[in-house]
């Protein structure tokens, strides 16, 4: 009788395939958009180039100094300005795409000078639309460039030979290394973050599907029909779990292929899964298992399918925002941070970086998968709890 049950499900899955296609297409497109939307923020090496004008009142050695030092910025080009009005020059800069316009005052050298009198500022306007990431860029450039004066004025002063000022104005010498990353060049990126992210948050999705289904049986009195072949609450929602457990596995292949091989093609950089294949399986069943706990829970509550759209939607959204997966739990602030540990979707995700960043194998996912299989299990009892006093 289960195994009648079982393929009852698979056909009730089979008819609803405008449903399970939302489950694979609306993953595929976030992970596309947010893979690449992202992958500077994730990235390393960066290609961000910033346009800023400048106008130079000054017009000395020392302040065609500082802007030699300004352009060897690799992320800003500094253009300067045409015009001498300098208010018309900001206007027209700010109402354009720059984001900033910075003013060099006259009598630069008194920057640099401790016996001077009081000075007129450098002065940086910035675009109302400039964010808190470019601000800061800027000024660390304008203040690089300022110390870089410095020490040549100093350097001059001491009339030190041009190698001992090359090597005083020399970068520094810092090896930048990743911990826990894939192989031995590639630091942690977009694409790895964003594929087990939004195959969580489709995962959890199938509550739609299964609330759908499991309503209309409701309406339609196939439940009072299963009872009178025998069949009990518990072998009725046993059977709805696999097909779904299924669906939850076909998306993690699915999701995989495209980060290795579609988003690559579309400028972006390839999945690569540092950890042992059997743990990731074992990480998307824990996963899927949760998911569909959950879903199961939902479909039992609601009256209508309408409220189970509703119920698990938003259920589902709050569990993104909480989990890291909408926004990056390394984001967030630090007091936000431990918020995440009460999504299941986090545990989830924290299961896939591993594997993914770390390098993980089953052993390094023991307490993600055993958090899922028990909040799972604990969706399922309260779901058939439920479901026997309705009964």
């Amino acid at each position: 009788m289960f195994s009648a049950a079982l393929a009852k499900e698979f056909k009730l899955v089979f008819r609803d395939l405008h449903s399970i296609l939302v489950l694979f297409v609306m993953p595929a497109v976030f992970i596309v958009i947010m893979s690449l939307a992202m992958q500077e923020q994730f990235s390393d090496t960066s290609d961000f180039k910033l346009s800023l004008k400048f106008h130079n009142a000054d017009q000395s050695i020392v302040s065609e100094t500082f802007i030699g030092f300004l352009t060897e910025s690799q992320h800003i080009e500094f253009t300067e300005a045409i015009t001498t009005d300098v208010s018309v020059s900001i206007e027209s800069s700010l109402d354009n795409t720059d984001k900033a316009y910075f003013y060099i005052p006259e009598k630069l050298s008194t920057h640099f000078d401790i016996e001077s009198p009081p000075y007129s500022p450098l002065e940086l306007h910035l675009s109302p639309s400039t964010d808190a990431r470019t601000r800061l860029l800027i000024l660390s450039v304008i203040e690089e460039a300022l110390a870089k004066t410095r020490l040549t004025l100093f350097a001059q002063a001491l009339e030190m030979d041009k190698e001992s000022q090359n090597s005083l104005m020399a970068g520094s010498d810092i090896k930048l290394s990743y911990l826990y990353q894939s192989n031995e060049n590639a630091p942690p990126t977009a694409v790895q973050q964003s594929v087990p992210a939004w195959l969580i948050f489709s995962m959890f999705f199938v509550v739609i599907p299964i609330s759908t289904t499991l309503i209309t049986e409701k309406q339609q009195g196939t439940l009072n029909r299963l009872r009178t072949m025998n069949i009990s609450m518990p072998k009725f929602l046993l059977a709805k779990i696999f097909p779904y457990l299924l669906i939850n596995q076909f998306q993690l292949v699915i999701m995989i292929l495209l980060g290795i091989y579609l988003i690559p093609l579309l400028g972006g950089e390839q999945l690569t899964i540092g950890g042992s294949l059997p743990a990731l399986a074992i990480i998307s069943l824990a996963t899927g298992f949760a998911a569909v706990g959950f879903a199961l829970l939902i479909a039992v509550i609601a009256k209508t399918t309408e409220q189970a759209t509703s119920i698990g939607g938003v259920g589902n959204i709050l569990l993104a925002a909480t989990g890291g997966i909408m926004v990056p739990k390394f984001v967030m602030p630090e007091y936000l941070q431990p918020l995440t540990n009460i999504s299941p979707m986090s545990w989830g995700l924290e299961g896939f970086l591993d594997i993914f960043l770390r390098k993980g194998d089953v052993s390094s996912i023991i307490n993600e998968v055993g958090i899922l299989l028990a909040f799972g299990l604990s969706m399922l009892t309260i779901a058939l709890i439920i479901g026997h006093k309705q009964r």
